[in-house]
């Protein structure tokens, strides 16, 4: 989240109009690996059904952040391990 809210508060900085930025992880990472990630994270292994792929299921997904990094200075820093790390951390603490 901390690239996001990085990204989020240079766009706002920006503001000369209406402009669209993606923001996020700019290296593509498969719905299977962030799974398996997540199961790191939390220490637990999920139950998985697979299933034939749905209209409009993507395989892949990230964010092309090449007009954010030329526009707004956006490069983020923050790996998928170290986001759900921290995320994790804080989910752990909630009530």
């Amino acid at each position: 989240i901390d690239d996001i809210i990085d990204g989020t508060v240079a766009a706002m900085g920006k503001c000369t109009g209406f402009n669209i930025y993606n923001l996020g992880e700019s290296r593509p990472v498969s719905v299977n690996d962030l799974v398996v990630e997540i199961e790191n994270a939390l220490g637990k292994k999920a139950t998985k059904e697979y299933l034939p792929p749905q209209p409009g299921d993507v395989e892949r997904t990230y964010a092309d952040v090449t007009k954010a990094a030329r526009e707004l200075g956006y490069k983020p820093s923050t790996t998928i391990q170290t986001g759900l790390a921290k995320f994790t951390a804080w989910l752990r603490q909630q009530p």
